[in-house]
């Protein structure tokens, strides 16, 4: 006869030293790896752990769709998968982005305009994300000659949309890095 008692003891701290070792490489610890300080200021309304979790989550889901894009466009012709490569590229650009934005990185303070006395939201300064507007730079447009390469439009037609959205997009960059009410003018 055998005795498993030796086994079935070890069992047991074999999975609480596994489970251990998952809670200490379960945490998302970004936000205290790259502080809240960017050229010796620092922000006061800032990103949270779990807003960092949040971006992670979407780096994740983009990153797995760009990558399936990616493998079915191998079920066509190379002649046939534009539609796929562009969708790729917007998802793969976004999901550097997200990672970014996760990670705590691609952001300045910018002093605020109203000051508001609500603890969670008061502060002298917050972050402003200039990450998602080059993200925006590069996804919108793709987006756009998706869908208007979808419709058929003239080439002229899908240069000025792409032409007024970039416009957009630098134009609320600028409104979001300017203090002042001057912002709304943009």
């Amino acid at each position: 006869m055998i005795d498993q008692s030796p086994v079935i003891q070890t069992v047991p701290k074999l999975l609480t030293d596994e489970m251990d070792a998952a809670k200490l490489y379960a945490r998302n610890n970004a936000p205290t790896v790259n502080p809240n300080i960017v050229n010796g200021k620092t922000v006061d309304i800032a990103q949270t752990v779990r807003g960092s979790d949040f971006y992670y989550a979407i780096c994740a889901v983009m990153g797995v769709v760009g990558l399936g894009c990616i493998a079915a466009s191998h079920m066509k012709p190379r002649t046939d998968r534009i539609f796929f490569y562009i969708t790729a590229a917007i998802n793969m650009t976004a999901c550097i982005a997200y990672f970014a934005m996760g990670s705590n990185l691609g952001w300045t303070p910018i002093d605020v305009e109203f000051y508001r006395a609500n603890p969670k939201v008061h502060g002298v300064n917050r972050q402003i994300m200039y990450v998602r507007y080059i993200d925006w730079a590069i996804t919108t447009p793709l987006l756009l000659m998706d869908l208007l390469l979808t419709a058929a439009l003239p080439w002229p037609t899908i240069i000025w949309a792409i032409f007024l959205d970039e416009f957009m997009i630098v134009t609320g960059l600028v409104g979001a890095l300017v203090r002042t009410r001057y912002k709304f003018g943009m």
